[in-house]
């Protein structure tokens, strides 16, 4: 992703706020159980949600199982919340891991114990797990766990079964977004 991109989406971050066109879409995806959680992230993760479920309308998916999770991959991430430069931070060294070929490891310990400059890289590489955590305690379809759980999974995504097959379309939706 370019800097320009990256701008206009902490531009978009900043002021965005769910529609009501955005609430009608949820209310024909979503469980009213499910659309109270959604409604737990922060609106910026509110409107990416809305942004990569659209995108994947757009390409003419329809698929319930996959448009659910487009609105709820991002679910674990209401277990912390992350301040706007924390977001920043995981989008900045994800890059600077790519270009230098840098791997951190994140060990298993709690947030509480993790250095500050962690914690934030904890969160963007824990909620994946977090949210199938939390959608298993409010009974969603294994299906829409499985996608959440995986939504950072590039090997599982070249898969060539049916759920490797949503996953990519998922996460090329979520990168895109």
């Amino acid at each position: 992703m370019g800097w320009r991109y990256r701008l206009w989406q902490f531009w978009a971050t900043c002021w965005s706020a769910p529609s009501a066109e955005d609430r009608e879409l949820l209310a024909q995806i979503l469980s009213a159980e499910q659309i109270r959680l959604f409604a737990e992230l922060d609106r910026s993760e509110q409107a990416h949600a809305l942004r990569v479920c659209r995108k994947l309308l757009s390409e003419g998916e329809s698929d319930p199982v996959l448009l659910a999770a487009a609105l709820l991959h991002d679910i674990g991430k209401i277990r912390y919340r992350l301040r706007l430069w924390e977001r920043a931070w995981i989008v900045l060294f994800r890059w600077i891991g790519r270009k230098f070929r840098i791997r951190l490891e994140l060990n298993g310990r709690g947030l509480e114990e993790a250095q500050w400059w962690k914690r934030a890289l904890l969160v963007g590489e824990c909620h994946p797990l977090w949210g199938a955590e939390l959608l298993r305690h409010q009974g969603v379809d294994e299906q829409v766990i499985w996608l959440v759980e995986h939504h950072q999974d590039w090997e599982i995504a070249e898969r060539r079964d049916i759920k490797g097959v949503l996953l990519k379309k998922l996460l090329q939706a979520d990168q895109a977004c």
